[in-house]
Order: C-alpha cells, then sequence, then structure tokens
C-alpha cells in the first residue's frame, strides 16, 4: 500500500497536474477525492491537511504539504524521481525558474481567459453566469498573447543558445515544470480558447510531446481519465456557445 495520499479534484488544474505526474511518473498512492462543487475542501476534516482549504494537498506518514510546485518537486525528490526535477543543476535551476514565474507568468493569464470566458455563456457549479467587460476582456487575451510568447522564449530554448530548441523545460526529459505549464494551457481548450497555444508551432509541437510522455509513462487513458471533469465544462460550454449562434 502507498504511504502517499493524494487530496485532489480533478476539475482543479493544479490538481490534475499533480494526479498526472504521479500516474506519469508510476508513483503509487491513494486517491482522496475532494468534490469542490459540493465544497468538501472547506470541511474541518480537510482544512487540518491544508488550512488555507485549497487543492490539491498530499500527506505521507504525518507530513502534510500544499502548494502544487512544491509537491510535485517534494515528490518527485522523495521517490527518486531525479530527472523529473532536472537532469542537471543547471536545468533544475531553469525548472525552478518556471515554477516561480507559473503562478503569475502563465496561470494568471490562462484564469483571466479561462473564467470570464467560461462565466460569460454558462454557470457551472460555483461559476455563476455574467456579462465580461469587453475592454477587459481584450486586455486578458493581450496578457495571454504576451505571457505564451514568453513561455516558448524562455523554456523551450536552449540554456546556452537561443536559437536551438529544446523537448521539453528541463532538456531531453519531462520535467514537473512541463506538467504543471501543459495543464494550464489544456484547461483553454475548455472554452474554445486553444488557439492561443496553437498559433505557436514550438509549443503546439511542446503539448505533443508532453502528452506522448504522460500517455507513455502513466498508460493509455491516462489524460482522458484526468480530463473527464474538464470534459464535462467543455461539454456544457459548447453546448451553450452553439445555441447562442
Amino acid at each position: 500500500m502507498s504511504d502517499i495520499t493524494l487530496y485532489f479534484d480533478l476539475l482543479s488544474q493544479p490538481s490534475r497536474a499533480v494526479y498526472l505526474f504521479l500516474k506519469a511518473a508510476k508513483i503509487p498512492f491513494k486517491e482522496n477525492n475532494m468534490d469542490l462543487m459540493k465544497e468538501e475542501h472547506k470541511k474541518p476534516e480537510y482544512l487540518q491537511i491544508n488550512p488555507a482549504g485549497q487543492v490539491p494537498a498530499v500527506k505521507v506518514g504525518d507530513f502534510c504539504l500544499t502548494e502544487s510546485a512544491a509537491i510535485l518537486k517534494y515528490l518527485a525528490s522523495l521517490k527518486g524521481k531525479k530527472d523529473w526535477n532536472g537532469k542537471t543543476v543547471e536545468y533544475e535551476a531553469r525548472i525552478d525558474q518556471y515554477l516561480s514565474w507559473q503562478q503569475s507568468g502563465m496561470r494568471k493569464p490562462c484564469i483571466e481567459v479561462f473564467i470570464p470566458t467560461l462565466i460569460n455563456k454558462i454557470t457551472f457549479g460555483l461559476f455563476i453566469q455574467k456579462n465580461i467587460d469587453p475592454k477587459q476582456a481584450e486586455d486578458a487575451k493581450k496578457a495571454l498573447e504576451v505571457a505564451i510568447c514568453q513561455f516558448e522564449d524562455r523554456y523551450l530554448k536552449s540554456l546556452t543558445d537561443k536559437k536551438t530548441k529544446i523537448k521539453f523545460i528541463g532538456g531531453s526529459h519531462i520535467s514537473v515544470a512541463d506538467i504543471l505549464a501543459y495543464c494550464e494551457l489544456y484547461q483553454l481548450s475548455a472554452v474554445g480558447k486553444e488557439g492561443f497555444y496553437k498559433k505557436s508551432p514550438a509549443v503546439k509541437q511542446w503539448m505533443a510531446d508532453v502528452e506522448k510522455e504522460i500517455e507513455n509513462g502513466g498508460g493509455k487513458g491516462t489524460l482522458e481519465k484526468a480530463n473527464k471533469r474538464l470534459c464535462e465544462v467543455k461539454e456544457k460550454f459548447a453546448a451553450a456557445d452553439g445555441a447562442k449562434k
């Protein structure tokens, strides 16, 4: 039996990232699914695991850890998956650089496009439908375009030669940073905004390479299972979008 318990909801992007890493890295774990729509993450027993009432969180023995980037790095180190944290000191530093940039540099612009686009069309669980200010939406789209350009330029190029493309953020081996970035961008597809990352051939290819590595490690159907709840959002959004055209 595994000593790792993952508290998560696959509706949550950071939860999907940790879940997919564990599957792809072949690390056994116990699943404790927290239904965000039922606010199970706010129950007193879970607040003892994560006082912030957010997912994901992990518990290993008596040790509890929150924040997806910290969880990913910790689990890779704990289970001897060194390559996931960087094959060299330099690539590990680049992975850490991305993880430090992720919250403001990638997650924020993605969320500021995803949620307004979603609630402009539908109500989904705790997300209530409302009209979005057009200027706010346009500013968010521009910020996301900048973020994706920065991602390609900073993290998909060689450490020493900007003209040389690399396969993953950590070089030739997929890393925890790739999983986190992939999940952030893929979420845009649920609201028909995958065009943002598909505009860049390099980012589009990187997405495909990440998917291949996840399926190779976790087995066929790993991504389908991880994205099942996101697909529910996608189906509801597509139905509403089609009805309004």
